[in-house]
């Protein structure tokens, strides 16, 4: 009995020239959306953060479209994602990512400048549901759901100044620390 031919699965498979530096990078840039979502993974799973969520939802629901458009617009092009999901990132990393795709022969420039424009097109659409769903109270309704509260899960972005809750427990725990080193020295006074 014959073994069936296996087939590559390719998720996280890059090919670059090994000899060129700025390729190896390219590569390395390659792997945004993979990163992306181990980043966004434990950033959830550590703050529970219903605002970290919803950018991971936004980020999945590119990879989806772009899955989508991949097959509908069937163009001559090497293997690899559209950067759809990066305008929802800094532009800065983001045009970093899509000269990689160039450099890397993965796209051509019109194909790139599609993912761009339909990414960003994505992201105004996606942070006006995201505004909508606040202004109408369907998050806050969310969070009050039994499963939500079970799960820890919050909305501190827009609920509170993290910054400033954040100094705000720093000076709290300093004064506290302060206070307990005086009441210390108080107390082998008394006892002396």
């Amino acid at each position: 009995m014959d073994d069936p031919p296996l087939t590559s699965f390719s998720v996280t498979h890059v090919s670059y020239d090994a000899s060129d530096p700025v390729a190896y990078l390219c590569a390395w840039l390659a792997l945004a959306p993979q990163i992306l979502t181990v980043v966004y993974t434990t950033l959830i799973w550590s703050s529970r953060e219903v605002e970290i969520m919803l950018m991971f939802a936004g980020q999945m629901g590119c990879e989806v479209l772009n899955f989508l458009l991949k097959r509908i617009i069937k163009g001559e092009r090497p293997p690899s994602k559209i950067p759809i999901l990066l305008s929802l990132l800094s532009l800065l990393f983001a045009a970093s990512v899509c000269a990689s795709r160039v450099y890397l022969s993965y796209h051509t420039r019109n194909q790139v400048l599609v993912g761009c424009a339909v990414g960003i097109v994505t992201a105004f659409i996606w942070f006006s549901v995201v505004t909508l769903a606040r202004w109408t109270g369907w998050i806050s309704w969310a969070l009050d759901r039994r499963e939500m509260t079970l799960l820890r899960i919050r909305d501190l972005v827009v609920e509170e100044d993290l910054a400033e809750s954040g100094w705000e427990r720093w000076r709290n725990v300093k004064k506290r620390r302060k206070a307990e080193k005086t009441d210390g020295v108080t107390k082998k006074q008394k006892i002396r």
